[in-house]
């Protein structure tokens, strides 16, 4: 028998268990190993019962009625004609100290509790471990849910890393008895770890995926997932008819469902990822007519081991393997019910992220996390389908902007950006206002600093239509943006703009709100050299932000602190209270991309000015492919030319400096007086040994350069 592969924990607790009670389940989805455990666990357990251990194999078994016999059989038990197999079992059992196994009960489990029940009751000493899909659910039963192996939680492991998980390891030792070429190394450990994720870490997927390895190769296996059901069809020649196919599987789990268990298994398919009892019921209970008990039919499938219950959760939530998940859409487009389920999923997730961004301007980031960050892949999955064939303009503008919260404080800004372009390209006459209004308002935060014009033209929208609302929250929000995109351009507007936000904000006395008017305050004394008031503010900002729990807009005032503190002149404190910034955002699970990478840029630069040149390449080495994936880069590039002019490259500085100005008139970005400095000190050091017109020449070479020219230029 092959060696049992990443199981050794819950090989000893079934041993554990069976030494301390009578009657163990092991319980978990087909394909996961329950009958191989049961097994090895009897027969590691064979010294404990001098009767013996007995294994009663009921897969093949079509009628219930007949599992005493099947038990009598296995115990070779004598029964008379006329006698019913279950009296002579109980009648002849006595005294004897043994380990029944019960392998594979789901599909008779009925006639299998009966027949445990006068087991257990007529023989003192006998115990028993059963295998199942489904609990036996009789008095004194212990159950051990046996969960998929374990598989790497690193999106790309080192070959160690990736060994240390149970699906890895079987996957290997598979791959490696159908193919001995087989290795897995620091390449391909990245490929074997998504294989495994993707098959949920299910040995039988993971066995039948191995034996393509040969004829795919681990890439050609990974690019032909999609088709799992039709590529995992290799199982062993030895197996029962539905092990040889993934399908079969779970076409045997899905033929023990009764017809409502059906219906709701289906429809939970189009669940991308967690979902609650609420979901659950606003998306698979159907109309009237169905008369479907969802609760009971959940029940039921977490039961069957179809269905995964996550019960430690804040609120109990529920989820499908991807396999099956897979498997019961492919049901669901059999009934023709996918496009009414899909519809019906989309508007669940508009009902529940209707007090999104309420929600965060009062709630401490790490509550309003764990209140909506479990629904990110359903809210990806209804936004997907918003803007499909069957989808509607409406929906996907209404899901965008209520999520667009979520989406900052995750940090997941090409993605979300991507989304509120395509929305705002829907936007119709038709469109309600309200919708329209958070949509800008979503506009207008994930353009930030990258295009302050369309920031002002996204916000002014916005504020255009919460006025007319006569909503004074968002209308307070979509001002302060509109005014923090005017500051940081230097224009007049800037200041009534943000004294009328600021008097909306402070009158809603939400501690979140009014610290983000004092950061509007201060970027605006900043933008006109008030370095002094805008400390004052960003200060008050720190401590209003801190009262609320708000963790991410704590670490974002803590960089502006360092930027002002280096904008005072103060070069050696600024470094330090960077540093400091830097280390909290490390730490904190709250820190965003965008914040940890101007935390690390603002101390790259700060470096180059006190001429800690290798310290501050290493960082900018490291630093420059983030900004440039975040769309910030333009920020820094003033730094990296005064790096390269320090370093004796400044020719190369000038030419930056040159792609640097032409991005900035192209996107309508004005320098930050840190970043005018740079400009300054590279410029000055070209002066000293090159000419005007040499100059000229340069910054005109640089402003014809293409984007990846300047990347690989700049960097250190």
């Amino acid at each position: 028998m092959e060696m049992l592969i990443g199981r050794s924990r819950e090989l000893e607790q079934v041993q554990e268990l069976i030494a301390a009670h009578r009657l163990v389940t092991v319980t978990g989805p087909g394909g996961v190993g329950k009958s191989r455990l049961v097994i090895d666990a009897a027969w590691a357990s064979v010294d404990r019962f001098a009767d013996g251990v007995w294994l009663v194999e009921l897969a093949a078994l079509a009628d219930p009625a007949l599992v005493p016999s099947a038990v009598t059989n296995a115990l070779r038990i004598a029964v008379a004609p006329s006698e019913d197999p279950l009296a002579a079992l109980t009648r002849q059992l006595g005294d004897r100290r043994l380990l029944i196994v019960l392998d594979n009960c789901e599909h008779v489990v009925d006639a299998a509790a009966s027949a445990l029940e006068a087991i257990l009751s007529a023989a003192p000493n006998a115990h028993a471990l059963v295998s199942s899909q489904e609990l036996i659910g009789i008095g004194g039963e212990h159950v051990l849910r046996l969960p998929s192996l374990a598989v790497p939680a690193e999106p790309a492991p080192s070959a160690d890393t990736a060994l240390a998980a149970g699906a890895v390891q079987l996957f290997v030792a598979r791959a490696r008895a159908f193919d001995p070429r087989f290795v897995l190394d620091d390449r391909t450990a990245p490929t074997v770890a998504a294989i495994c994720r993707r098959l949920d870490g299910i040995p039988l997927a993971l066995e039948m995926a191995a034996a393509r390895v040969p004829l795919l190769g681990i890439e050609g296996l990974a690019n032909r997932l999609d088709e799992r059901f039709r590529v995992l069809t290799a199982g062993k020649r030895t197996a029962l008819p539905r092990q040889r196919t993934l399908h079969a599987t779970l076409d045997w789990s899905y033929g023990l469902l009764s017809p409502p268990e059906r219906a709701v298994f289906r429809r939970l398919g189009v669940f991308a990822g967690p979902f609650t009892l609420a979901a659950a019921g606003a998306v698979a209970a159907g109309d009237e007519r169905d008369g479907i008990d969802v609760i009971e039919c959940l029940s039921g499938l977490c039961d069957k081991s179809l269905v995964v219950a996550d019960p430690d959760d804040v609120e109990a939530s529920y989820r499908l393997l991807e396999t099956a998940r897979v498997y019961a859409q492919e049901r669901l487009a059999d009934a023709s019910e996918t496009a009414i389920v899909t519809r019906r999923h989309a508007q669940h997730y508009r009902r529940g992220f209707d007090a999104c961004f309420d929600d965060w301007t009062q709630l401490p980031d790490a509550a309003f996390r764990a209140r909506y960050a479990p629904h990110l892949d359903n809210m990806r999955a209804a936004i997907a389908w918003s803007f499909g064939s069957d989808g509607d303009d409406e929906t996907a503008i209404a899901l965008v902007g209520s999520s667009a919260q979520l989406w900052l404080s995750l940090s997941l800004y090409a993605e979300a950006g991507a989304w509120v372009q395509r929305a705002t390209e829907r936007l119709a006459p038709s469109t309600p206002p309200a919708l329209e209004a958070d949509l800008w308002l979503a506009a207008a935060r994930f353009h930030g600093q990258r295009n302050q014009q369309a920031t002002i033209r996204a916000s002014r929208r916005a504020a255009d239509f919460y006025r007319s609302l006569d909503d004074a929250l968002r209308l307070g929000c979509a001002l302060h943006a509109l005014g923090s995109a005017h500051a940081a351009e230097r224009d007049d507007e800037a200041e009534p703009v943000l004294l009328e936000a600021r008097a909306l904000l402070e009158r809603t006395g939400r501690p979140r709100l009014v610290a983000m008017a004092h950061g509007g305050t201060a970027l605006f004394h900043a933008a006109h050299g008030r370095t002094d008031d805008a400390f004052r503010e960003l200060q008050a900002a720190l401590a209003l932000h801190r009262a609320a729990g708000a963790e991410g807009d704590v670490l974002r005032v803590l960089v502006s602190l360092a930027d002002q503190t280096w904008l005072r002149g103060d070069l050696e404190a600024a470094i330090r209270l960077a540093r400091d910034t830097l280390e909290q955002h490390r730490q904190s699970p709250f820190s965003g991309r965008v914040s940890h990478a101007y935390a690390q840029a603002n101390l790259f630069g700060m470096l180059v000015e006190h001429e800690d040149l290798a310290e501050a390449q290493a960082i900018g080495r490291r630093l420059l492919p983030e900004l440039c994936e975040l769309g910030i880069a333009h920020g820094w590039f003033d730094h990296y030319a005064s790096c390269l002019a320090r370093c004796g490259s400044v020719e190369s500085a000038v030419r930056l400096i040159g792609w640097a100005d032409a991005l900035r008139l192209a996107r309508s970005l004005r320098r930050q007086p840190n970043e005018e400095r740079a400009r300054g000190a590279t410029l000055a050091l070209a002066r000293a040994g090159a000419s005007a017109a040499d100059l000229d020449r340069l910054l005109a070479e640089g402003a014809a350069l293409r984007e990846e020219e300047a990347h690989r230029l700049a960097r250190p």
